[in-house]
């Protein structure tokens, strides 16, 4: 018994186009060709072409420009946690799993980012994040400094593709990651700094292991047993 294929021709076409886009190595504003010459290297109607450039435009994918062609734009995190967002409600999978997720990605981060650089380079990168994190007060405060001290390591490490599968990871966690953090806590506040004072220091004098170790009991310590897999 064949498998009846649910893809739209619209899709194909959009699929194509993203082809074009890898094979021919196009850049960040270069621009598509015309859709006239598409259609005809597709077989398709400019209607067919028109709907599949939409279809990329709202992928972040594409930019589109009153009166002129199409071009190439780069998709942000932000369009990755859209997909991981709806998916996650359609699949029913829980803020815990994507924050268990994002652990395990933070742990390498460190890592790395306790490998990349020189020890005052590195000091330079965190510690601003580092000094706006002790002087919040506020949950949204708190909650904002910490992430931006997060994707400041995640910058550090020099792996892009993490640092930007950890932005879309947090966009995805805001809420849960703003319901963890208790509201007027001096205790866990103190607390939390301290975690985050010993990943920095871990990082900036390059120790990748006591860097992994710290993130570890970071991560436990928000989300107890996840060290030892038992969250």
């Amino acid at each position: 018994m064949s498998v009846v294929s649910r893809r739209t021709l619209t899709d194909q076409v959009s699929e194509a186009l993203l082809k074009i886009i890898v094979d021919d190595e196009m850049s960040t504003g270069d621009p598509l060709p015309p859709a006239g010459e598409l259609a005809k290297r597709f077989d398709v109607s400019t209607v067919v072409i028109r709907e599949a450039v939409a279809q990329l435009a709202g992928r972040g994918a594409l930019s589109r420009r009153q009166g002129r062609e199409p071009v190439v734009a780069l998709p942000g995190a932000d369009i990755l946690a859209e997909i991981l967002t709806m998916h996650g409600r359609q699949e029913n999978i829980p803020p815990s799993d994507f924050l268990v997720c994002r652990a395990a990605l933070e742990l390498e981060s460190a890592a790395l980012a306790a490998l990349n650089l020189g020890e005052h380079s590195r000091a330079l990168a965190l510690e601003p994040a580092l000094a706006t994190l002790r002087g919040a007060k506020r949950r949204e405060a708190i909650v904002e400094a910490d992430l931006a001290l997060h994707l400041a390591i995640a910058e550090l490490s020099g792996n892009r593709a993490l640092k930007v599968i950890l932005m879309s990871l947090v966009d995805v966690i805001a809420t849960e990651i703003t319901r963890r953090t208790p509201e007027e806590n001096e205790e866990y506040r103190c607390a939390s700094l301290r975690d985050h004072e010993a990943i920095v220091t871990a990082i900036v004098s390059g120790d990748a292991a006591a860097a992994r170790r710290s993130m570890a009991a970071h991560f436990d310590a928000a989300m107890p047993g996840y060290a030892n897999g038992s969250h």
